[in-house]
């Protein structure tokens, strides 16, 4: 509803020792070519932020540093679908946690001038989050 998009995983992010994850590339990749297939419209922003908030418990996580979390595969999937490029400028980046029962990893991608609505959003400053 704020032309952003928002994509949820129904897993956690995958380890990461040397290289990013193929398969969370080819999952994002399909999940967004199948949103086209479907008639919709892939927004494209000129300057984004993307965040990627993973929700877990404690005793669910099974990675406990962000540096060793194969998020990397996520703007490379991204990159010449949503966004020119992935370098600092064009895409900043929030790497997010939120204690929660349920397993899963949020990806918003926003203009970059409305990441101050997204975390106030998410804080319920306007009375219900995200």
């Amino acid at each position: 509803g704020y032309g952003w998009l928002q994509i949820q995983l129904n897993t956690l992010l995958p380890h990461c020792r040397y290289q990013p994850s193929e398969w969370l590339s080819d999952t994002i990749c399909r999940l967004l070519d199948d949103y086209e297939a479907g008639g919709s419209r892939l927004p494209f922003f000129q300057k984004a932020m993307l965040v990627i908030d993973e929700h877990c418990g404690i005793d669910g996580r099974h990675i406990f540093d962000q540096d060793n979390k194969g998020w990397k595969a996520v703007p490379n999937a991204i990159k010449g679908v949503l966004v020119p490029d992935d370098d600092q400028f064009t895409l900043e980046l929030a790497l997010l946690s939120t204690l929660d029962g349920t397993p899963s990893c949020h990806i918003y991608l926003l203009p970059q001038e409305e990441a101050g609505e997204f975390f106030a959003l998410r804080t319920g400053q306007y009375g219900f989050c995200l």
